[in-house]
């Protein structure tokens, strides 16, 4: 399945975490941007450390983003359906996973909002889960209607 995140955030753990190591650990940074620092009014050292930050939090949203595409195909298999989660692409400033998924040869894309996943994978609400449930029965429900006649 390919994962892929837009856009930057960082998280105020991974932000602790980028000052507590050493400079010389941090990534380098190109000349662009070293001119992008100097723009912003900050030093190289400080655009280093939030890059590190970005970098750590971006792991994470991969991480996380892999999990909801397993959830799409395990509700998928759950349901008898014959598909797969090609893929899932976080767009980090609109809050939404854009799920790809192969059903019976037909590719569709089912948005899903991150603060929903958010509340299933964190605590595993019941409220979370039955809207998860209806987003993808609207979007596959026909489907697994036309599989059981």
């Amino acid at each position: 399945m390919e994962i892929q995140i837009d856009g930057n955030r960082s998280s105020s753990e991974n932000w602790l975490e980028s000052h507590r190591i050493p400079v010389q650990d941090l990534p380098a940074i190109s000349e662009d941007e070293q001119r992008v620092a100097e723009k912003l009014s900050i030093s190289a050292e400080e655009y280093r450390r939030s890059k590190y930050a970005s970098e750590l939090t971006k792991k994470q949203l991969e991480l996380r983003a892999s999990k909801v595409g397993q959830l799409v195909q395990n509700w998928l298999r759950s349901r008898r359906l014959s598909g797969e989660t090609k893929g899932v692409w976080l767009k980090t400033f609109d809050g939404k996973y854009r799920v790809d998924v192969d059903v019976d040869g037909v590719g569709q894309q089912v948005l899903l909002s991150e603060e929903l996943m958010d509340d299933i994978l964190d605590s595993g609400s019941y409220e979370a889960q039955r809207s998860f449930d209806r987003a993808l029965m609207a979007n596959f429900g026909t489907r697994e209607a036309a599989q059981a006649s």
